[in-house]
């Protein structure tokens, strides 16, 4: 299984929207540590459901609420068993932390030249006269030129500042011909192996091109994050705690993957597993459904009756349906995977359904359902090892589960009242 470098997983933490509740509430508590509405917040808002701003949260969201606050409540749970595991202060966390951290700074620094570039007004006016176009676009290109030859220029400075040479075998010798702990690039700060960008070339797919144009990229992000540490950027109150709120991120990142290799399950169990679990012989499916949920059966079947005589379905969830959001969108709602899972009777239903048909009452939590089918995908079988996939994930998901359950049990966890305000 590849796995991405844990800050192209951190766009869960970095946004934020206006508070409705107080931002320093509490939404919850994992023993000693406290998740606050803003942190639940940023979180939602990083999602394709965010709350509309200023908005109570209604139904369907008020569920995603609450799943969002308790992925938070079981990432939390994570941290604290990576700690105690020892993750951060392993190799690994130290390399990818460094790693992560020099980009950041490398970023800061980048951005400091940018801003330091803007050109003159009568600039930018003569600019525009001469090529004939409006002002604005003269600004645009000027700025892009440059702030292209500051990047350059102070890059090219830094580089024979820090003496930078590369080896003189890397534009000639075969990649094959490199061993882990060879050198590739020195300079008077830093050296880079090729351990090092072992990673990035196997993802660019290898090659001598793709090879020059890491390391290039590599001194570059080492030479500005040095610069960034001369120039006290790595001192800023918000750049530390972005890099410490990132550490916990990697931590629980770390921590999840060697937990999935503990998990992996054998070809044994993977083999009992598909045995017992026949749906995993099919893709999953997909049904666009119409629904409408009933107080009791007889309404249940006095509404699928009027539906069956013609009337809108559309109207009739509208008007009458007590699911969340019902008034809004009239008996829509999100399309229904079948088969990721065993299948459930609404499922086995809607396998056996042609488009317009509506189903019985069918008995829930909330009420009585029924279901109008506007479209299912067709049933395709998996291949052998398409099928061996899925129940290796869903082996692992199970178990990951049950350990989460063990760590939940062993740790005081509260949700206060301020949740159900937002």
């Amino acid at each position: 299984m590849t796995t991405k470098p844990f800050y192209a997983l951190l766009s869960a933490f970095l946004f934020a929207f206006p508070a409705i509740a107080a931002a320093d509430s509490p939404a919850a508590k994992v023993g000693g540590h406290i998740i606050t509405i803003e942190e639940l917040k940023k979180t939602i808002n990083s999602t394709p459901y965010a709350l509309p701003n200023g908005a109570p949260a209604t139904g369907s969201q008020k569920a995603l609420v609450m799943e969002v606050l308790g992925n938070m409540i079981d990432a939390e749970l994570l941290y604290d068993d990576a700690v105690k595991q020892g993750i951060s202060a392993s190799p690994e966390f130290a390399g990818e932390m460094n790693l992560h951290t020099r980009s950041q700074l490398a970023g800061l620094y980048r951005k400091k030249i940018l801003n330091a570039v803007s050109p003159e007004i009568a600039e930018i006016a003569a600019f525009a006269k001469e090529k004939k176009i409006k002002e604005e676009a003269a600004k645009a290109l000027l700025m892009k030129e440059r702030r292209r030859n500051a990047l350059e220029t102070e890059s090219a400075r830094l580089f024979d500042a820090n003496a930078v040479k590369y080896v003189p075998t890397v534009a000639t010798a075969a990649l094959s011909s490199f061993a882990e702990d060879d050198i590739l690039v020195s300079s008077k700060s830093f050296s880079i192996y090729f351990k090092d960008i072992k990673g990035p070339l196997a993802e660019s797919g290898g090659g001598k091109n793709a090879l020059m144009d890491i390391l290039a990229q590599s001194v570059e992000e080492e030479l500005f994050a040095a610069a960034a540490r001369d120039a006290g950027l790595d001192r800023d109150k918000d750049f530390v705690d972005e890099i410490a709120e990132n550490g916990r991120v990697l931590a629980i990142v770390l921590h999840r993957r060697n937990l999935e290799k503990r998990f992996s399950p054998s070809g044994k169990d993977v083999g009992a597993f598909i045995k017992k679990n026949g749906y995993l012989l099919y893709k999953p499916q997909t049904a666009n459904v119409l629904l409408i949920v009933a107080k009791s059966k007889p309404e249940a079947e006095s509404l699928r009756q009027r539906a069956l005589n013609g009337e809108s379905f559309y109207a009739l969830a509208t008007e009458h349906s007590i699911a969340p959001d019902a008034g809004i969108e009239a008996g829509r709602i999100d399309p229904v995977r079948i088969g990721d899972h065993p299948y459930s009777s609404i499922d086995q239903t809607l396998m056996k359904m042609k488009p317009d048909e509506i189903t019985l009452p069918i008995k829930g939590d909330k009420g009585y359902s029924i279901f109008k089918l506007l479209s299912i995908t067709p049933r395709e079988k998996r291949g052998p090892d398409e099928i061996r996939e899925a129940a290796s994930r869903l082996i692992v998901e199970s178990r990951m589960a049950k350990y989460l359950d063990k760590l939940r049990a062993a740790k005081e966890i509260v949700i206060y009242p301020a949740v159900n305000d937002l």
